[in-house]
């Protein structure tokens, strides 16, 4: 089996770049990957999209970030040896009107995935093939943490509104009243998480910015790993399907506003009222919902492919969710 995914240039999948390499692992596939903007990919788009699919040989799966990334199925390789089955999974399935001529020909993809759910029925629309849910994760077994001791109230994560923009100024106006306040997270932020109890996240449509959608609201990994790391996600959700059926009791903190000012007093109270009881619970819920190994099983499911890999992390995030139980629950 082929795992093949083009590494976007941004540094901002990197989480999606770890989660093809897992998914390479646990399927003991060939991980092929692909720059952003390579040779190979550039001509593929030229016209092989509507090129006829040999059938036979190994099993496929393509992992793309966007939309355009699935023509990353199309090579020599791939018309000359052909495959036996192709699956995709597209992350930002809500560019619906950047679907690729390689997914509407009906000849090359067999079956494909969409992290938004809100984005199947427009994709089945365009495709006319089996398109399915398969929401965003986070590495929860390995990268969370369910740590009782956190020394940072609110910790900064990823792209925010004007007002909490400036690190430096989020800083001062928190220890005005008495939270500590961290900003951005180095690279490796996953330890960093694990020392918050709020981490901030806004809505896209609230926080937006050049590469975000204008107009759909979706959950993004920034959820998924913040909850995993047992904080408790402090802004406005994003309003939609994946964050109603995904999101639970707990998990986030609407602050009702994306201005700074109005904001203070209720994260001074929900940090006064925090316990480490909710790092646990929040980080136990994560395993069930968000850890990225549901994803790689459905999808090995839906292929027809079992590995021993597979099957012993899968025993592994199942004890895990034994062993993390918190007390009560």
């Amino acid at each position: 089996m082929r795992v093949i995914y083009t590494v976007p240039s941004s540094s901002g999948w990197s989480v999606i770049t770890d989660l093809a390499r897992l998914m390479a692992r646990l399927l003991e596939a060939d991980l092929v990957e692909l720059p952003e903007g390579s040779s190979k990919v550039s001509r593929v788009r030229l016209g092989l999209g509507r090129a006829p699919r040999r059938r036979g040989g190994e099993p496929c799966l393509v992992l793309a970030a966007v939309p355009g990334h699935l023509y990353a199925l199309l090579s020599a390789d791939y018309f000359l040896r052909g495959c036996d089955q192709v699956t995709g999974w597209v992350i930002e399935s809500f560019w619906e009107d950047r679907i690729p001529a390689v997914a509407r020909s009906r000849s090359h993809f067999d079956q494909l995935f969409v992290a938004d759910k809100d984005s199947v029925e427009p994709w089945v629309r365009a495709t006319r093939t089996a398109v399915e849910w398969l929401p965003i994760g986070a590495e929860v077994l390995d990268g969370g943490s369910a740590a009782p001791e956190r020394e940072v109230d609110v910790r900064r994560f990823g792209r925010q509104p004007i007002e909490w923009d400036d690190d430096e100024r989020s800083f001062e106006a928190c220890a005005s009243v008495g939270l500590r306040f961290e900003g951005r997270p180095q690279l490796d932020y996953q330890p960093e998480l694990a020392r918050s109890k709020f981490v901030l996240a806004f809505d896209n449509l609230e926080a937006p910015a050049p590469y975000t959608h204008p107009t759909r609201s979706y959950l993004t990994p920034r959820w998924a790993e913040s909850l995993g790391a047992g904080a408790v996600v402090a802004g406005r959700a994003p309003r939609n399907a994946a964050s109603r059926e995904l999101l639970w009791p707990g998990a986030t903190l609407d602050l009702g506003t994306i201005e700074r000012g109005p904001a203070l007093p209720i994260l001074r109270d929900a940090v006064n009222a925090w316990n480490p009881s909710m790092a646990a619970y929040n980080h136990w819920m994560a395993l069930q919902r968000f850890d990225w190994r549901w994803r790689i099983s459905k999808i090995a499911e839906a292929m027809e492919i079992s590995t021993p890999t597979l099957d012993a992390e899968m025993a592994r995030l199942t004890a895990a969710i034994d062993d993390r139980r918190p007390p009560g629950f």
